[in-house]
């Protein structure tokens, strides 16, 4: 899930890894929590009087399999949210002549949050717009095993985590260039290793300000200590390579450990690393059509979107039925052993919830 102070992107992603720990004892997530980032000053943070309205844009290739079944299953779980479709990538451009066109810019800001399925390359500005235009500074990835999922852990069943990330700087967006012009930094005089500006090359930059690395750390620990209500640890673990990037990474460790220290109830630890992986999912291209396209990321990124829109009830609804589905393993998609396809695996879910 993206945090951003308008329109919302939400994604869903599951991996799993790292030292073993005793699991958790979780309670009950019902609604007398309040939802994530309820002090980050979002108008939905707590519940508006208005129903929302969200921005529905597909995406490409096989994404629109996954969104449309997801969005009826959202309708029908909270039916005062106002759902508006926007056309992006080949779709627009057969309509409009552009593949971003005012409409679904207009669509966007207009709306309370925007569900945003995947870009296989047409849709990709309006993804740029949903992250920088937008300011969505921070993505919340949970990392959760369930009973029925298929997984090359050991114990799978220990992982439940969430990464938060952030969205808007670092190697994003591009800023590249000619090696040469790195002679006419003065600070490469200090550098462990100058830059070999008389050869031919490329380089890119990536860059950390402190005020968004201490948005990614305030809504890291707000979202840490929702869990710990919840019946989790309450650790925030903060990993990077700041044994090598001490003017980044660096920056950024001192900048959370400090964060941190403001909430008394949590705990800190931090690990060094040598590449810290973002798993993301694709528009799939090579499925499109063939309607077996597991749809479980885009029903989970639907949950989070519920829960922060404050539908908590209607969120762990959706995201039970989802748990009993893969418990009972018996309407799964192929790539979880199974040969169910997308809508038997959403009508499976839609009967458990009903």
């Amino acid at each position: 899930m993206n945090h951003q102070g308008d329109s919302k992107g939400l994604s869903s992603s599951e991996e799993g890894g790292g030292k073993l720990a005793p699991l958790p004892t979780r309670v009950s997530r019902g609604a007398s929590l309040p939802p994530p980032f309820a002090s980050l000053q979002h108008p939905y943070a707590a519940r508006a009087t208005a129903p929302p309205t969200v921005c529905v844009i597909a995406g490409d290739d096989a994404a629109p399999e996954v969104m449309r079944p997801t969005v009826e299953i959202l309708r029908s779980l909270a039916p005062e949210i106002r759902f508006v479709e926007a056309l992006s990538g080949r779709e627009a451009l057969e309509s409009y002549g552009n593949a971003f066109p005012d409409e679904t810019r207009e669509a966007i800001d207009h709306a309370d949050c925007t569900l945003f399925g995947a870009s296989g390359g047409p849709s990709r500005p309006i993804l740029w717009y949903l992250r920088w235009g937008k300011e969505t500074y921070v993505n919340v990835r949970p990392v959760r095993w369930n009973p029925g999922y298929r997984s090359p852990m050991l114990h799978p069943e220990r992982i439940d985590y969430v990464i938060v990330r952030d969205n808007l700087e670092g190697m994003y967006p591009p800023r590249e260039g000619h090696i040469a012009e790195l002679s006419a930094l003065s600070s490469r005089n200090f550098w462990w290793q100058a830059p070999p500006v008389e050869k031919e090359g490329a380089y890119a930059v990536h860059i950390c300000t402190n005020e968004q690395m201490q948005r990614v750390a305030v809504a890291a620990c707000e979202l840490t200590l929702y869990r710990q209500a919840a019946g989790y640890p309450g650790c925030l673990t903060f990993g990077g390579k700041y044994s090598i990037l001490p003017r980044t990474d660096g920056r950024f460790r001192m900048i959370v450990a400090e964060t941190v220290r403001t909430y008394p109830s949590l705990s800190y630890q931090e690990f060094l690393i040598d590449d810290l992986a973002r798993p993301v999912h694709g528009s799939a291209p090579d499925l499109a059509g063939k309607g077996v396209i597991n749809p479980t990321a885009m029903l989970l990124s639907g949950a989070m979107m519920l829960e922060y829109l404050g539908y908590v009830e209607q969120a762990r609804c959706l995201e039970t039925a989802i748990e009993q589905v893969y418990r009972e393993g018996t309407v799964l998609t192929s790539d979880q052993g199974g040969e169910a396809s997308t809508m038997e695996f959403v009508e499976a879910v839609q009967v458990r919830y009903s």
